[in-house]
């Protein structure tokens, strides 16, 4: 699932990994038992247990967790010159809480409000934030849309049926204040013609669910193609400004689900979503280097779009309106 550039990390997982699953389960029953647990075909699960071919991280998180094995000791394993190198470096993997509630998306993003308010304090802090989906932060710039986004994370972990009426507005704030802050923070966006997509899927499925009705989709539809529109202004704004601290770049392709870098000064962070909203949180040091040549790959094959023609920007942002309007068709 994540990334190209950590296909190397997660096959020098893969062996001490398999070692572990096989202290859970009987060596012959192996590969039967993940065929179940991955609904995948023997010829794939076993290319991945002979380690011809990667588990995704998300695969080594899940079966870590079923078998109650420790991804953190594993990563250790593969590292141990790095270890030696640079005893301080922190190489744990932490997990952001699973958003099974409208509760639990509150603390998450309090949690995450106060997280940034500490680093906005820091000198060099900047992100890099990868968008295959609209970058977290962005939801919240209209209350209607961050309802919808709470609404469809919270189905998604759980399969609860919230409303948009039923999301509080604390929730709604505190959002705002998060995109309100993100905004002062120096950032590069990586952008494609799809990163719209999985918002208009999402408000396709939850209609189809009843989850909403025929106006409130239509008015999601209607505050995204206002969103697209704000984030016209701003890129043609960007082009001008010779002191901006934004900079957006269309890339032809993302290598990995959402996740953005964050430089803290003397160390670095990545947060890499997993599924819906829950993420890992890497400090480790191979890992962010790996997470970096991936998001360098992209960039080298992006366009940035502060150094674009006003013609060009235009005809970027027109592409992900008229998704949204044949959309808005189509859910007529």
């Amino acid at each position: 699932m994540l990334i190209f550039g950590t296909m190397n990390i997660l096959l020098d997982i893969q062996k001490p990994f398999i070692s572990a699953l096989e202290t859970k389960v009987p060596k012959l029953k192996l590969g039967k038992t993940l065929m179940g647990l991955l609904d995948q075909s023997k010829s794939v699960v076993y290319k991945k247990i002979r380690c011809e071919a990667p588990f995704s991280f998300s695969e080594i998180v899940f079966l870590a967790r079923h078998f109650e094995l420790s991804v953190d000791a594993l990563i250790g394993q593969t590292l141990p010159e790095v270890a030696e190198q640079k005893p301080t470096v922190d190489y744990k993997i932490e997990f952001t809480p699973t958003i099974d509630s409208l509760a639990a998306l509150q603390s998450f993003l309090t949690h995450t409000l106060g997280q940034f308010s500490v680093y906005k304090g820091l000198p060099d802090f900047n992100i890099t934030y990868v968008a295959r989906d609209i970058p977290l932060f962005e939801n919240f710039r209209y209350p209607e849309l961050g309802a919808f986004k709470a609404l469809a994370w919270v189905h998604e972990a759980e399969q609860h049926n919230v409303r948009l009426k039923q999301v509080p507005q604390l929730l709604l704030d505190t959002g705002k204040q998060l995109f309100d802050l993100y905004k002062g923070i120096p950032s590069v966006e990586i952008w494609t013609t799809s990163t719209m997509d999985n918002t208009l899927q999402q408000i396709t499925y939850c209609r189809s669910k009843g989850l909403l009705n025929a106006f409130e989709a239509q008015m999601l539809l209607d505050k995204l193609a206002l969103l697209i529109n704000d984030r016209l202004n701003e890129a043609l704004a960007e082009r001008t400004n010779t002191t901006g601290n934004k900079t957006l770049i269309v890339s032809p392709f993302i290598m990995m689900n959402n996740c953005f870098l964050g430089n803290l000064g003397s160390t670095e962070m990545a947060v890499v979503a997993l599924n819906t909203i829950q993420s890992l949180v890497v400090h480790n040091t191979e890992f962010i280097h790996s997470i970096k040549k991936s998001i360098s790959f992209q960039e080298t094959f992006g366009i940035n779009m502060n150094r674009e023609s006003e013609e060009n920007i235009r005809e970027f942002f027109k592409g992900l309106s008229d998704k949204v309007k044949m959309q808005k068709d189509i859910l007529k």
